[in-house]
């Protein structure tokens, strides 16, 4: 009797030995999975639900505060957006979706340099991240910084091809040709021969043979 009891009593290792970290992070990437569905689908509220939960499940899951805060900006929630996003950051410093997103938030509030400070961290760590550099080209536009703006459509330019690399092409060009006569640094003027090596480099200007 004491034999049949022993037996009915077993458990199976590999049963007992299971992670429960391991079921937290299913748990948490089928929550982020509907909350992402929801909001695609426009269900806001549900997809704000999912997103909470999946970060009570697992609370350093960069995804899904970002999930949340596009889901607060879709409801005009913008402050408790930037909350959201201040907070993904804390837990995943250097998320650069994240970093993306908060650079969407200050401009929004019209704070530019800030949001442009961002965005240049982004592109510092990612440099072919192409959608940071088209808000770095726009946002260096309206700000009038044509030196950086110059820069960031370089940096597009780089991953087109055919048409839409030649239309970059003419916008780098005007870029050129505004920034020769708005920025005195940076102007092709100061690659005159009399212009001191500093000025020259500076200006990007191209080494001449001596």
């Amino acid at each position: 009797m004491l034999f049949v009891l022993g037996a009915s009593a077993w458990v199976d290792p590999a049963w007992a030995q299971t992670d429960p970290s391991r079921d937290r992070e299913r748990d948490a990437a089928r929550l982020l999975e509907m909350g992402r569905r929801m909001l695609d689908a426009g269900e806001v509220a549900s997809a704000t639900a999912f997103f909470r939960d999946a970060i009570d499940v697992r609370p350093d899951l960069a995804e899904a505060y970002e999930g949340l805060a596009r889901a607060l900006l879709a409801r005009g929630a913008e402050r408790d957006a930037r909350t959201t996003v201040e907070a993904g950051l804390g837990r995943n410093p250097g998320h650069v979706p994240l970093m993306r997103l908060m650079a969407t938030l200050l401009d929004r509030r019209g704070q530019l340099a800030e949001a442009a400070r961002w965005l240049r961290e982004v592109v510092a760590r990612v440099p072919d991240d192409i959608e940071a550099q088209r808000a770095r080209l726009d946002l260096a536009l309206r700000r009038g910084a044509f030196a950086e703006a110059l820069d960031a459509c370089r940096a597009v330019r780089l991953h087109l091809r055919d048409e839409s690399r030649r239309e970059q092409s003419r916008q780098c060009a005007a870029l050129e040709v505004l920034l020769d006569t708005t920025d005195p640094v940076r102007s092709r003027r100061q690659c005159r021969p009399e212009a001191s090596a500093v000025r020259r480099a500076l200006a990007g200007c191209r080494a001449t043979a001596t």
